[in-house]
């Protein structure tokens, strides 16, 4: 490569490092914005300025509580779940090989349904008890969702193992015995 090449490479390499820590800097105010609203929210106001100096340990005992029992932890644990949001789903896109997948394209939301749909049906009485019937609910949508994703896993197996077993049998039957090395023999049913 000539010189003229590599400092274009370079310059580009150099454009979207600053171009990353742009996005980076914008991301981290949007979200120092987004906690000053949020502890802002409710019936008692906390000030921005209140805010940073209850962060410090410089509010009153009333200030402490407000943003120390109710707000922040909720502001937490707001964080904490869009980052697990984040992770599966790119765990999702990595597994299926797909940058638009979703829980829909495996049925995890359809197998969830179906298994609430169930217990409602199963279970009419436990409707009536409000906090009691979230519990056996979202276990059974758990439930659900996972063997709806185990059988959509297991037929995808059989359809890659019929496959194999089709092209073996091509191959067989066509004489190309040359490709049959690639395939397992014990896969081939007589």
């Amino acid at each position: 490569m000539s010189n003229v090449a590599n400092g274009a490479i370079a310059k580009a390499s150099h454009r979207k490092k600053i171009h990353d820590w742009i996005v980076v800097i914008i991301l981290l105010v949007l979200l120092i914005a987004a906690f000053t609203v949020s502890a802002n929210t409710g019936t008692i106001r906390l000030l921005p300025m209140e805010l940073f100096r209850t962060l410090f340990g410089q509010g009153t005992p009333q200030q402490e509580l407000i943003l120390f029992e109710f707000r922040l932890p909720r502001m937490v644990i707001s964080i904490l779940i869009g980052a697990g949001l984040a992770v599966s789903g790119c765990i999702m896109q990595g597994v299926s090989r797909n940058s638009l997948a979703d829980p829909g394209i495996l049925g995890i939301n359809a197998g969830a349904g179906l298994m609430v749909m169930l217990f409602v049906l199963l279970f009419p009485s436990m409707q009536t008890m409000n906090s009691l019937f979230l519990l056996p609910a979202s276990c059974t949508h758990r439930i659900g969702s996972g063997c709806y994703f185990d059988l959509c896993s297991f037929l995808q197996e059989r359809r890659r193992h019929f496959s194999d077993k089709a092209i073996a049998e091509r191959d067989w039957g066509s004489g190309g015995h040359q490709c049959c090395h690639d395939h397992d023999d014990s896969q081939i049913d007589t």
